[in-house]
């Protein structure tokens, strides 16, 4: 990404570990990691933002806002409903504001801890602070967390070009067509561009969610007010599955693996503008998320779909609309998470000294990690139809360790005071610092296990806890 992160003059004077600067000691300097052995703080080819591009031009916090909120506001808003049936109103409502706030907080840290080690990347921060296990635990993460996106992005695209072809036709085996849908779709308008290098020209497909996303909102919303599909059932205010909205939630809002890409674009990326920047951002997608679930769900209440799209009529207009523009975006949409995630793996595979970037990869290399993936995304949609399923399982098995476990223990990792604060001089201060990020190091581990434990038993029709 051009470079480590450093510190600007309106932050605390981070050390800027690994490069060649000069700057003051910090009082935040670890002394767990001494500077010989940080031989890391300057590789490429690691993250899937990868280094492998200099950012030229840095971007007003205006700009930067808008490209975080259509980061987090995609494809998982048309399951956000869904968790509110899991939940509860009130419940869900909680969880939403405790996901955002605990985002929030650790994207802060995050970027705090990257200054600390000077890290320019995920995968530089968490290899300086734990070393090849760091590596490739950040990797797994972001493996799993794009590779179930690509997922959606099928199981979404089959669901709404299903129902806009059951309305033209008479389709009597639901589960053939839908797979001749996928694999049709997918080898037409998402296997050839799969197969490109640079994809930067779907960068522009970002619109086009965008305005699917007002589209839905919009639709959900006047539905709401129609009052033609209103349930007569009671609003549920509590559930116990609400562990299991808690993955779809995580899948929603976290956006840690695109942090750096933000950070770095932003004309003079302080501590404070970053700050600003993930309040700003995170803000502002809730309330997006918020309105869709809100409405979407005290219109079916327990007929809530995890895919929101399929409690509409065939028949209704303005769905069919949504739904093909849905589909238009889940195809432009999937190659771009094929890409991040196929560099992950070659990035994993392929490192080392001798690293070469994936655009300069050998053609058979590119075809085999392409096809590989592309193949069995395809082939587990066809089987695959529980959307809210994907959701949960993603977001507990990657977003929890990318956004609650990772960034905190490398924080603790990197900071001067002391786990064992009860040692220190003032046992007070560093029980102060390190307490809360040590809850949610702990908690999100534990809550990851919890939800994805939920999340399969209920898939299985156990109703365990």
């Amino acid at each position: 990404m051009g470079g480590v992160l450093s510190s600007s003059a309106e932050d605390v004077p981070y050390r800027t570990l690994g490069a060649k600067v000069s700057v003051q000691a910090d009082p935040m300097a670890s002394p767990q990691l001494p500077r010989d052995n940080l031989k890391y703080a300057n590789m490429i080819g690691a993250s899937p933002h990868h280094g492998e591009t200099h950012i030229e031009k840095r971007s007003p916090l205006s700009k930067v806002f808008y490209n975080m909120v259509n980061s987090v506001v995609g494809a998982g808003i048309v399951g956000l409903p869904y968790v509110f049936k899991q939940s509860g109103l009130l419940v869900g409502s909680v969880c939403i504001l405790v996901t955002v706030f605990l985002t929030d907080y650790t994207l802060r840290l995050l970027i705090e801890a990257a200054k600390l080690a000077g890290a320019a990347n995920y995968e530089q921060l968490c290899e300086v602070c734990f070393g090849d296990f760091g590596y490739y635990i950040v990797s797994l993460a972001m493996f799993i967390m794009d590779y179930g996106a690509m997922l959606t992005y099928l199981l979404i695209m089959a669901d709404s070009s299903l129902f806009v072809v059951e309305q033209f036709f008479d389709v009597k085996n639901e589960h053939l067509i839908r797979a001749f849908l996928i694999i049709g779709l997918s080898s037409v308008f998402i296997l050839p561009w799969c197969l490109c290098r640079d994809m930067s020209g779907l960068e522009k497909a970002s619109t086009l969610s965008v305005g699917t996303v007002v589209i839905i909102i919009s639709i959900v919303t006047a539905e709401y007010f129609t009052g033609d599909y209103k349930s007569d059932e009671k609003i549920a205010v509590a559930d116990s599955h609400w562990l299991s909205g808690i993955g779809t939630l995580t899948f929603a809002f976290v956006c840690h693996d695109c942090a750096f890409l933000f950070y770095q674009t932003l004309e003079k990326p302080t501590s404070k503008r970053w700050s600003q920047l993930t309040f700003r951002g995170l803000s502002a997608s809730m309330i997006i998320n918020f309105i869709l679930t809100i409405f979407g769900y005290l219109t079916f209440l327990e007929d809530t779909d995890p895919n929101i799209l399929n409690n509409y009529k065939q028949d209704d207009v303005m769905a069919l609309v949504a739904r093909v523009l849905y589909t238009l975006t889940m195809c432009l949409t999937y190659p771009i998470g094929l890409q991040v995630t196929r560099h992950v793996l070659y990035a994993v595979i392929y490192r080392g000294n001798d690293y070469v970037t994936e655009k300069d990869s050998p053609l058979k290399i590119h075809l085999g990690l392409s096809l590989s993936l592309f193949v069995t995304t395809v082939a587990l949609a066809c089987f695959i139809y529980d959307l809210g399923l994907v959701m949960s399982l993603t977001g507990s098995l990657s977003a929890c360790a990318l956004a609650f476990v990772l960034p905190t223990a490398c924080w603790l990792k990197l900071c001067k005071y002391r786990l064992k604060f009860w040692q220190a001089e003032d046992p007070w201060k560093h029980f102060i610092a390190v307490a809360p990020k040590a809850f949610v190091c702990v908690g999100g581990f534990f809550l990851a296990i919890l939800s994805a434990t939920q999340t399969i038993l209920n898939a299985c029709g156990i109703d365990a806890f």
